[in-house]
């Protein structure tokens, strides 16, 4: 269970201080799959305006339930997301779903919700990824729903044992987790058979790692045409805890920040290393052109890097754009100090919460528990390989029964009893950002991260109590 402090208030300082800090963890430069079916999948111009309301709102009829839910997503998420709400209406007479897409994250990261919660004018359920929800639950953006959930006969232990953690804030239950997202390594078998390489005894420790990529990368003149790896692209460009996790840093524990952890200067220094031997600025030249995770110009597609870390939805991508693709999927690679963490994952959640004020909290929490269900849970996990949050789901999907080798790997790294969600904080989100700012000082000024760290440590110490 993570603990916070008091309860807070919900003050114009910390309405931006969320909004604000936001923004660059959440949207993940083209590689999150709310901004990939919005951009490259979505209905021809003159959809939904930027807070349009659905087609699934209706006129209540005498003595129903209306929920107002803001979801973030458009394109054939967002079919698939009113698709949901038909079923669940079906099935669950009484209660109507107004629905409102609210880019991005549910109006988190521009201030809607927060303004929304001021007025008391509130959604009384709204979707947005853990890294926003988490800390705004721990600031006391919303409902308890412990007893809504208990109604339904629900309790922690339904759910897998890797995302508890989110579901528990002094003995308060403000999450609901839908699905898991993983990071894990792809490999180009073509360019690995080349490089002499045996892609059924892949690397498992970053020096493996290393000595792969390095017979990967291949050089004509002073130019690159391929890369073996690049560290601070795709699942580590917009985010410094991926990779730190993989090296066993621990960034908070027991409400404490430790950004002085030897694990996570080692981490600094082994992206740093990349940049000292294959010339930061060449690399950065090199990776000049590169599409976004949906876009046929992704380095991976076009045989620009052999091996890159992404996650679970960049099989969809490749399913898209390179269908032919000869390639592999293992579990991202781990520090040699911390062997123990080989086939766990660092994991992004797509989680429900009801806005503090809201009105409908039984019929919000009755809504997400329904959509949750396997005949629903089963078409988002063929299309992006994500993994249900309850356990009693998994079994009942089609990628299960079929023993897909790829969704296989993921799954068991989902359940891997390492797998969490690191710095669950809340200042994760401007955190974050400070972390990236150390890390590109580190890549392309080649400073020392330990007295960079040192640094950060003492303003996030401050930035903390600020909170509490």
């Amino acid at each position: 269970m993570r603990k916070r402090g008091a309860a807070l208030v919900l003050t114009a300082a910390v309405a931006c201080n969320l909004a604000g800090c936001g923004g660059t963890a959440a949207t993940k430069n083209e590689t999150t799959k709310s901004d990939t079916t919005k951009s490259e999948t979505t209905k021809e111009a003159g959809a939904q305006t930027e807070e349009s309301k659905s087609e699934a709102a209706q006129m209540p009829a005498e003595g129903e339930v209306v929920i107002k839910y803001w979801y973030p997503w458009g394109g054939d998420s967002e079919t698939w997301d009113l698709w949901r709400i038909e079923e669940f209406e079906k099935n669950n007479p009484g209660i109507k779903v107004e629905a409102t897409y609210v880019p991005p994250d549910a109006g988190i990261t521009n201030g809607k919700l927060m303004a929304a919660i001021a007025s008391g004018n509130v959604p009384d359920v709204i979707c947005a990824p853990n890294l926003l929800t988490y800390p705004m639950a721990a600031q006391g953006a919303f409902e308890d729903v412990s007893a809504a959930m208990e109604k339904l006969g629900r309790s922690r232990d339904d759910y897998q044992p890797s995302v508890q953690s989110l579901m528990d804030i002094d003995g308060a239950w403000y999450i609901m987790p839908m699905e898991t997202d993983t990071q894990m390594l792809f490999i180009n078998n073509e360019k690995a058979a080349a490089a002499g390489l045996d892609v059924s005894n892949p690397p498992k420790s970053i020096s493996e790692l290393d000595e792969w990529a390095d017979k990967m990368t291949v050089k004509e003149g002073d130019d690159y045409t391929t890369m073996g790896f690049i560290p601070w692209i795709d699942g580590a460009e917009t985010d410094v805890y991926n990779q730190a996790w993989y090296f066993g840093a621990q960034i908070y524990e027991d409400g404490k920040i430790n950004l002085t952890d030897p694990d996570l200067v080692e981490m600094m220094n082994w992206q740093r290393k990349y940049a000292e031997k294959y010339n930061p600025e060449k690399i950065k030249s090199f990776a000049s052109g590169f599409g976004g995770a949906f876009s046929p110009d992704h380095a991976f597609f076009t045989g620009k890097v052999a091996m890159t870390m992404n996650g679970n939805w960049f099989n969809n991508a490749i399913k898209q754009y390179v269908p032919d693709m000869d390639y592999t999927v293992v579990p991202m690679v781990v520090s040699d100090s911390h062997p123990e963490l080989y086939g766990g994952s660092v994991l992004g959640v797509n989680t429900y919460c009801v806005p503090k004020g809201a009105k409908n909290i039984d019929a919000a929490a009755r809504f997400v528990d329904y959509i949750a269900n396997a005949y629903i849970a089963d078409d988002n996990n063929k299309t992006w390989y994500s993994t249900p949050t309850r356990k009693d789901v998994i079994d009942e999907l089609t990628l299960v029964k079929e023993n897909d080798e790829r969704y296989s790997v993921i799954k068991n790294m989902v359940f891997n009893e390492h797998s969490n969600t690191p710095a669950l904080c809340s200042i994760r989100s401007v955190m974050g950002q400070e972390l990236i700012s150390v890390r590109d000082k580190c890549l392309y000024e080649d400073k020392d991260p330990e007295p960079l760290l040192a640094d950060l440590q003492g303003r996030m110490e401050k930035e903390l109590q600020n909170t509490q």
